[in-house]
């Protein structure tokens, strides 16, 4: 019995098809973002950039393809800082004496606590500044970031708002942990235990006074 001609032609041209598109917009994408990054004063960044984007335009009309398909999802996880996020604890004191460690806001939708992270998981770019060798100092002279201090300081003023009845607290420490993943070989050929693991970043020190 002969196969169908779907079965034959059809599906493996189809499956070519789909794996193709789908290597050629993770490389471009990928390619895009480390030429951006990191290579944006080179001499050969406007032609690199001009060659991909006649890549993107020529896989453009099947962009209703990708999305049906979802062939246009990136590949980012595999970037660097993607598996870690800033976590942010607050210690609660009145004047100098601890009243709570790590309190932590919690929120009734996974929505609001989406947007809680990214708040502080915009730090990471100041993260950057500082490990390319920017000084703290000279970080802070930008509006950006310093609006991520006001961030932290807002935030701050809301914990000690939402402390129970009966706390008595004038001062937070907002401490904010970068998450760190253990290596997939720990893992698997360590055989070691998943532990969370955290790396302080950035510490703040506030004294409030609750509303």
């Amino acid at each position: 019995m002969r196969t169908p001609f779907t079965t034959r032609i059809l599906w493996p041209v189809l499956l070519l098809f789909h794996f193709g598109l789908m290597l050629i917009f993770n490389l471009t994408n990928s390619l895009q973002s480390h030429l951006e990054l990191y290579s944006k004063e080179a001499s050969y960044f406007p032609r690199a950039m001009e060659m991909i984007g006649m890549v993107q335009r020529f896989i453009e009309p099947a962009k209703s393809w990708q999305l049906l398909t979802g062939t246009r999802t990136g590949y980012g996880f595999y970037a660097p800082q993607v598996s870690s996020h800033i976590e942010p604890f607050f210690d609660i004191y009145h004047d100098e004496a601890m009243v709570s460690p790590y309190f932590r806001l919690t929120f009734s939708t996974h929505e609001a606590g989406l947007r809680f992270q990214t708040v502080f998981d915009q730090h990471l770019e100041k993260l950057d500044q500082l490990l390319a060798g920017k000084e703290l100092d000279s970080i802070n002279t930008d509006l950006y970031y310093r609006s991520l201090d006001l961030r932290v300081h807002s935030l701050s003023t809301s914990v000690l708002n939402l402390l129970p009845a009966g706390i008595d607290a004038n001062r937070v420490r907002a401490s904010l942990y970068l998450y760190e993943v253990p290596p997939l070989y720990a893992v698997t050929r360590l055989r070691e235990p998943f532990r969370q693991a955290f790396l302080k970043t950035f510490d703040y020190d506030y004294r409030l006074h609750p509303q």
